[in-house]
């Protein structure tokens, strides 16, 4: 059926490609200790791109009997945009990956609650309350045809879990998100509970020194900061505060970060992206050094660079934009961060929609925090503001923890900077 809408479309364009997703995804969520939501969603359909004179027009249907319209939507859209000699990609070879654990096959909306009655267990288990909680897992189809040669398909798997514990006016959360299924619910339940007993009583303070960022924290940072400054879109327009600057030195020399497609069950792991080029292990930072920024087919043609295979769409009704896949933080070395006489460590921030990515600075709520003494988290921190830039901390990094820890798409470790805390 894919050919022959293909085909079809090549009547009256140069070039063509479709993309076809499906998704299952089983949902259970609940409030305090009810089940509130328990559903099964399903979702499909077609991404038509064509290519007519070097510009590109593109439209989408979620039923075959549709394929008629949509070309010819696809191909006024072409018709009606700016020439650009843009070509689709070519057909090349690709590293196999593991993307589907098929484990998840067998989880239905029983298997589903149970495993959301464990992560609540764990909850009590750990001393405190189920405040909130969800579990999903999803299972998902991409095939990718073009008029240049390719055609390929990845099935993939994702499964999700998320937990907030209550103790007294203190709150705790704990998630996991993998395309893997090997991890313990109540693990996860017990982790959130531990955080709760921990923040009882927690008060703002003003404090200035060393700062442990723990990888939630972190993690947030680098997607409102550093990826859109690595985004090739962003520096083709002059968005980006890295235009221009490859070869110079953007970070403190002990900071090496790759986008890896390759690390097993990352949740952007992928043999190619969804323009059916192949992902590849590239260096972003070299020894604070700036190697390198990310590009999907279009804005790399319009830089004449070629595609770093990090072409991504939310859905078959979207054309690709520049994602990441798995990003990777290797430091040059390690030390035990908590190993210090005093220290706050921060593991959650709220506020970040205030961050300036274009310079890097921020005044950010601390959600959950703790002081360090010797090695042992002690008195709890909350609603004070953690101020500075960004962009200095990574050229200024104290210490890199000897562990790494994996949250959603970034592998890395906590690190220690010096900075400051205002009290409110």
């Amino acid at each position: 059926m894919m050919e022959k809408i293909l085909n079809k479309s090549l009547r009256y364009v140069d070039q063509a490609e479709l993309f076809h997703s499906s998704s299952k995804t089983i949902l259970a969520r609940s409030t305090l200790d009810k089940i509130e939501t328990l559903k099964t969603l399903y979702a499909s359909g077609y991404g038509l791109r064509v290519v007519k004179n070097g510009a590109i027009g593109f439209s989408y249907f979620s039923d075959e009997k549709h394929a008629e319209h949509a070309i010819k939507q696809a191909v006024k859209t072409a018709k009606l945009s700016k020439k650009e000699r843009y070509s689709l990609p070519t057909k090349k070879r690709y590293r196999r990956v593991k993307t589907l654990d098929r484990s998840y096959l067998d989880i239905d909306e029983n298997k589903l609650v149970n495993q959301l009655f464990l992560l609540m267990q764990g909850v009590e288990e750990g001393g405190a309350e189920p405040n909130q909680a969800e579990v999903s897992v999803t299972i998902s189809h991409t095939h990718i045809v073009n008029s240049e040669g390719i055609d390929v398909k990845a099935d993939d798997s994702l499964g999700f879990a998320y937990v907030v514990a209550k103790k007294k006016e203190a709150t705790g959360s704990e998630y996991f998100l993998s395309k893997s299924c090997g991890f313990d619910m109540e693990d996860v339940g017990r982790h959130a509970a531990a955080i709760a007993n921990k923040s009882v009583g927690a008060k703002p303070v003003t404090f200035g020194g060393d700062i442990i960022l723990g990888v939630d924290a972190f993690q947030e940072f680098f997607g409102v900061v550093i990826i859109p400054a690595i985004n090739g879109e962003n520096v083709r327009r002059k968005k980006s505060i890295w235009t221009d600057k490859i070869g110079e030195t953007v970070m403190s020399e002990s900071v090496t970060i790759y986008d890896d497609p390759f690390i097993p069950w990352g949740i952007g792991t992928s043999s190619f992206d969804d323009e059916g080029v192949p992902c590849t292990r590239k260096p972003i930072i070299d020894r604070g050094v700036l190697h390198s920024f990310l590009y999907d087919t279009r804005t790399a043609n319009l830089v004449k660079k070629e595609s770093t295979g990090n072409g991504f769409r939310s859905g078959f009704s979207g054309l690709p934009n520049i994602s990441v896949t798995n990003i990777v933080m290797k430091p040059k070395h390690r030390e035990n961060v908590f190993d210090t006489e005093k220290a706050v460590y921060v593991r959650e921030l709220m506020g970040f929609h205030n961050l300036n990515p274009m310079t890097g600075d921020f005044a950010l709520s601390i959600s959950t925090g703790f002081f360090v003494e010797h090695g042992e988290l002690t008195k709890p921190i909350r609603g004070c503001m953690l101020v500075g830039n960004f962009f200095d901390i990574m050229k200024n990094i104290k210490g890199f923890h000897k562990e790494d820890v994996i949250r959603g798409w970034y592998r890395g470790p906590k690190i220690l900077f010096e900075g400051r805390i205002v009290g409110k």
